[in-house]
């Protein structure tokens, strides 16, 4: 599980990589530098990625509000 120091610390490395954080939630971080929020998830037996917004705009406690509202959503519709 990330922690915002973690995320404020993480750094470009020359190529884009994702850290983890919980349930599907990943935080990109390119070449550049720039931190995305990534949801992941399985649909269909196929992956898919979900774009949740960047670091600078949506904090980690908002991404995971944000990642528990879209599954919640998700979850609901196959009810029916």
């Amino acid at each position: 599980m990330l922690t915002e120091l973690q995320v404020k610390s993480s750094k470009a490395k020359g190529r884009k990589y994702m850290i983890r954080d919980e349930r599907g939630l990943y935080l990109r971080i390119d070449k550049t530098g720039r931190k995305y929020w990534i949801l992941r998830y399985w649909e269909n037996k196929k992956e898919r990625q979900n774009s949740l917004g960047s670091y600078y705009d949506l904090s980690l406690k908002d991404a995971r509000i944000k990642r528990d509202e879209i599954q919640n959503t998700r979850a609901s519709r196959k009810l029916y």
